[in-house]
């Protein structure tokens, strides 16, 4: 997101995990969300990663495999940053390769890009410091490796808590696109027709709620 959340949105949305009643799937490369992410014992750099076994020109951009849930799926990540997890808070599933180094710390070592955690209640939260995948070539099936896959393996496992299937957007703190004489749909109301059709096909029929 362009803007954190407020106090007020946070403490909303923490009630709803807590007790149950809402997972979450967050996408964050930078600093924005920190104040957020403290509450599941993690943070974000902002530092872009660069693997040196990238087989792409910018190493920035390198595959990373993602395993939990008992699935292992393959996916694209374009420019992350290392995401840092407390101790016994949440549990790296995809990590960079060993000769990693990011922005602010040359020394190399693995890092992680996505942690993932069951709350007490029941709620499940997936945390990725990349929003790429969502979007990377509008996560056509056909790109290798299937980004859909990617995506499909984290909306899986963040939705398979409980048995209502509503997703919530959040669209609200993204900054508006400057008006352009183009015609055409934004990437991310584009992205919200076709997560409903993924979690449609996963979990039955969806409702989507949300603002923006």
């Amino acid at each position: 997101p362009d803007r954190p959340l407020a106090a007020q949105e946070q403490q909303a949305v923490l009630s709803g995990f807590r007790s149950g009643n809402l997972s979450l799937l967050v996408s964050e490369g930078n600093t924005t969300s920190d104040a957020f992410l403290a509450n599941f014992g993690a943070s974000v750099s902002g530092a872009a990663i660069t693997d040196p076994t990238s087989s792409f020109l910018d190493q920035r951009q390198f595959y990373v495999r993602l395993a939990h849930g008992g699935t292992a799926t393959s996916g694209v990540i374009n420019i992350a940053s290392p995401l840092t997890v407390a101790s016994g808070s949440l549990t790296p599933v995809a990590e960079t390769s060993r000769s990693s180094t990011d922005a602010a710390n040359s020394t190399e070592g693995p890092r992680v890009v996505v942690a993932a955690n069951l709350g007490a209640a029941g709620s499940r939260v997936v945390i990725l410091t990349d929003s790429a995948p969502f979007t990377n070539s509008l996560m056509g099936a056909s790109s290798q490796p299937d980004d859909t896959a990617f995506v499909g393996s984290l909306v899986s496992w963040a939705t398979s808590a409980g048995s209502v299937k509503t997703v919530i957007l959040d669209n609200a703190h993204y900054n508006p696109l400057p008006s352009s004489p183009r015609i055409g749909l934004p990437i991310g109301f584009l992205g919200l027709i076709l997560l409903q059709g993924m979690v449609s096909s996963m979990a039955g029929p969806v409702g989507l709620l949300g603002t923006g």
